[in-house]
């Protein structure tokens, strides 16, 4: 569990966001929601997160000091945690803590880092490599089916893209979601910040 040794507010400034270059729209969102156009208004993180939403905030995050940045995102690893099957992402989380209190060096933490960026690679090619392996055992399916009758080949065919919509659908579903707990986690903690 991250234990901070300083104080941080997640503050930052129209300024320093305009000088990242954000989109349009989400800009023009930003300015009428603080009802200001003054480039030296301070704004929050959780300013941010209420006018924008939990995307614009993810942003706005590059705007904040490196060590403010990853606080967050170990709050948000904190609640994966059970589910890393990694050792290597587990121990990331351990070397962002141990960063952000000043525990380790830049220089260590980036290599901790690494490591959990060959991880993430690993998980996402195995993962990758499951999905492509349904999809061509479907499509040989398929493929067998239209040999013996064309009609069967449609059904099949039909039934294999309904089940990728399926497969969509729930994993959009999933996707909505898990935006939707990491917004709760990052509300939570910035406004625990307020206090």
């Amino acid at each position: 569990m991250l234990k901070l040794n300083m104080e941080i507010e997640m503050k930052t400034t129209l300024q320093k966001i305009k000088g990242h270059r954000p989109c349009l729209d989400g800009w023009k969102t930003l300015l009428n929601g603080l009802k200001t156009t003054n480039l030296d208004t301070e704004v929050s993180l959780l300013q941010i997160l209420n006018i924008n939403g939990i995307k614009a905030a993810f942003w706005a995050l590059r705007v904040f000091d490196f060590k403010d940045y990853y606080i967050v995102v170990i709050k948000i690893l904190e609640s994966i945690k059970h589910l890393m099957k990694d050792k290597r992402s587990v121990a990331t989380i351990k070397g962002i803590d141990n960063y952000c209190n000043d525990k380790i060096t830049l220089k260590e933490f980036k290599i901790i880092k690494a490591d959990a960026v060959d991880a993430s690679a690993s998980a996402s090619v195995s993962a990758s490599a499951s999905a492509y392996f349904a999809s061509a055992s479907a499509s040989v399916s398929a493929s067998a089916s239209v040999s013996a009758d064309y009609s069967a080949y449609a059904s099949a065919y039909a039934s294999a893209y309904a089940s990728a919509y399926a497969a969509y659908d729930a994993y959009a579903d999933a996707k909505k979601k898990q935006w939707e707990k990491t917004e709760k986690i990052l509300r939570d903690f910035l406004n625990d910040l307020k206090h």
